[in-house]
């Protein structure tokens, strides 16, 4: 009951602001702006969305290495894309990250070893998101970032070294919960993923280049549609746009984010179709992409299933 409620909330939140967005702009106006999009930027928009799959698969693959889990590249990359696919049909982007968890079970049936590999990788992709805000921020708009943000930013670091320590891991070994064992067994991979620096700094680089990607996306949908931005105002507003599809208030985003860059885009002095339209293709793509890749794999899986050999 309370699962359905909260999805009602959320269906609520999300079909509220685009109601409200839509009651705001010019129909005539979003058309126009998608008059002379460039095909040619979109499909170049396409290989980037590929390459950063590829990229995720190549630091899955580091983290799983860090705890004694070797899977070949090319099945991480298969079991992001057929996820990507699967979490455009939920109320969350982390329904993608599931099916991650379930299709590891083929190469190792620790559920939790594999649960934390992927809770790790969007805790990188969050540091990075979170970091690239706070330098661009301070270094183009030549202010201290918020100090309420940066103290949540610091203490989530805190936080994650302290629990992945030595130390407190042999302390929490000692205490006699069940529920405690769960995260206990999160907390050591996480132990091993930190304890070997080499493949933790590939990491942590790669959730770097992919966030920063993702940024230069954002300016390529702009060029596509004839809008002209400073790419340093993408870097400071981009990853807060993107950060608000991790608040858990809406569906899969939706709504929120294209709030988001209505405000961001509004502030900057463009207007609110110009910055719908933006919003509205990277949604588009999203859904393209993952549609004509992820969605051909799941259909080939669900009718040809691979054998492990």
């Amino acid at each position: 009951m309370k699962n359905k409620l909260l999805l009602i909330v959320k269906i609520l939140i999300s079909g509220g602001i685009i109601y409200y967005l839509f009651k705001q702009i010019s129909f005539q106006n979003l058309l126009h702006t998608y008059s002379n999009i460039n095909l040619l930027i979109l499909i170049i928009a396409i290989m980037i969305l590929f390459l950063q799959s590829s990229l995720r698969s190549l630091k899955w693959k580091y983290i799983l290495a860090s705890d004694n889990i070797y899977v070949p590249y090319l099945f991480l990359l298969k079991s992001i894309l057929i996820g990507g696919f699967i979490s455009l049909f939920l109320p969350t982007s982390f329904g993608g990250d599931v099916y991650r968890v379930y299709a590891l079970k083929k190469y190792n049936l620790d559920a939790l070893q594999n649960a934390s590999s992927v809770l790790f990788d969007r805790i990188c992709g969050l540091f990075a998101l979170t970091s690239i805000s706070i330098i661009s921020y301070t270094f183009f708009y030549k202010h201290i970032i918020d100090y309420r943000f940066l103290g949540i930013y610091l203490f989530g670091i805190i936080l994650f070294l302290i629990f992945s320590s030595e130390r407190v891991l042999a302390f929490l070994d000692n205490i006699k919960f069940k529920i405690l064992s769960f995260f206990l067994s999160i907390f050591k991979s996480f132990n091993k993923y930190r304890s070997r620096k080499n493949t933790f700094l590939k990491s942590l680089v790669i959730s770097f280049v992919i966030q920063n990607n993702i940024i230069w996306l954002i300016k390529l949908y702009c060029v596509a549609l004839n809008i002209s931005i400073d790419i340093r105002y993408l870097y400071m507003v981009v990853p807060l746009i993107y950060l608000t599809e991790t608040l858990p208030i809406s569906i899969n985003g939706l709504g929120v984010r294209e709030g988001a860059f209505v405000f961001f885009f509004f502030q900057a002095g463009y207007t609110k179709e110009e910055a719908l339209a933006v919003a509205l293709l990277v949604v588009a793509m999203r859904y393209l992409f993952s549609m004509i890749i992820g969605g051909s794999l799941f259909f080939k899986a669900m009718l040809l299933p691979d054998k492990k050999k």
